[in-house]
């Protein structure tokens, strides 16, 4: 006949991996108390007391038929309440049978396993209760207990104590070793859940809604949820009518530049909270120039079929030195939209003035500085960029 093993008794393909493994430690702790038990009523009935030795004994009996009946109807609550209840009153029991705490050699200890096991198999709401009930026990012992002394010899009782103080001992260690455990485990999982959280979401949603997603993981499902909710837009003077005409991209150019920091021109803001034009006429300027070298960078033919012909002989002319005068011009161009970024950079750099910069970004910065000054409010803008310019005709950048 086929006889499941420990692990399997009152198993169900439902349980959770909780339940699971409540139901496992609770059947080898009741199969440890069981067999411990059977020893202990050895001892007492081997030194002539059979009182005494009948109240393990009982619990052992007791223990096996409740994992008996666990094993056969699956009643794990009603074999998680007997276990509680064994454990809670039989080392009372055998402590009033001996003849108080010394005699018995605190042997009302191992009722503290009935709490302990609860906190872990009930839950602590459930565990506090069986707590109550044994600090009771323990002070009804007091009044009840009749203090005689046993027939014991001295130093089992001894033996005794130090097995019974050093075997509670243990399953507490043992019991907040595990607690200590899965709070570290959950722990870990929550700072890992919140990491997947901050990485996942920091760069598509505010960071106000991160944190919330952080505190309240439950939120985060799929699908969302249905909600009544009110809302408050609003809107830049005329911006609906520019959204409709202009690109995304300038668009988005336009959005990013109200809430940069940086005031209007890039010049330090009066006592009033305003700026003046400062470096404003520059984006105009470069939109000019960058025109411009749109209308030069049009193609022009390669050659030209001469109308006059000399003996007879057709001539024709090549485009190549327009072409190149045109590149040449492009280039000038260039490095003076190149010296205005500079420029336009430098001042916005020193605005922010908050990170630090690396060796090469201080010695431009240093660089453009040395021909052309830092704009304070009210001063006008230099008109001459050439020294720029020749920075970055240089080649030294």
């Amino acid at each position: 006949m086929w006889l499941p093993g420990p692990a399997a008794i009152g198993s169900s393909p439902t349980d959770t991996d909780d339940e699971r493994l409540q139901k496992r430690l609770l059947i080898a702790s009741t199969l440890m108390m069981a067999s411990l038990a059977v020893v202990w009523g050895g001892l007492y009935l081997g030194f002539g007391e059979p009182v005494a030795a009948s109240i393990p004994l009982v619990y052992a009996v007791a223990s096996f038929a409740s994992l008996a009946v666990f094993a056969r109807v699956r009643g794990y609550a009603l074999f998680r309440a007997s276990q509680l209840v064994l454990s809670l009153l039989l080392p009372f029991l055998l402590m009033l049978a001996l003849g108080g705490f010394v005699a018995s050699s605190a042997v009302v200890l191992w009722s503290l396993t009935c709490p302990l096991g609860a906190l872990v198999f009930a839950g602590r709401r459930t565990a506090t209760g069986w707590f109550v009930a044994y600090v009771g026990l323990v002070i009804l012992a007091a009044f009840i207990a009749p203090g005689l002394d046993s027939d014991l010899p001295d130093s089992f009782v001894t033996t005794f104590f130090v097995l019974n103080l050093t075997g509670v001992s243990v399953v507490a260690f043992v019991l907040l070793q595990y607690f200590v455990g899965e709070r570290d485990l959950a722990l870990t999982v929550l700072d890992r859940e919140r990491r997947w959280i901050r990485d996942a979401f920091s760069s598509y949603i505010s960071p106000n809604l991160v944190r919330h997603l952080i505190e309240h993981p439950d939120e985060l499902r799929l699908g969302g949820e249905r909600r009544d909710c009110t809302f408050v837009l609003s809107d830049l003077a005329g911006f609906t009518e520019l959204v409709e005409r202009v690109d995304p991209e300038r668009v988005v150019k336009l959005l990013e530049r109200p809430w940069s920091g940086l005031p209007t021109g890039l010049t330090v803001e009066s006592a009033s909270g305003e700026g003046d034009a400062g470096l404003s006429y520059l984006g105009i300027a470069v939109q000019s120039i960058v025109a411009e070298a749109r209308l030069l960078a049009q193609p022009v033919s390669f050659e030209l079929v001469s109308t006059a012909h000399a003996e007879g002989i057709e001539d024709r002319m090549t485009m190549s030195p327009l072409a190149a005068r045109r590149l040449s011009e492009m280039v000038e161009l260039a490095r003076l939209v190149v010296a205005t970024e500079l420029v336009v950079s430098a001042q916005a750099v020193e605005l922010r003035g908050s990170a630090p910069l690396g060796n090469g970004t201080r010695e431009i910065l240093a660089s453009v500085r040395e021909r052309y000054p830092f704009l304070e409010n009210g001063d006008l803008a230099a008109n001459d960029l050439d020294p720029v310019v020749d920075l970055v005709a240089s080649g030294r950048l």
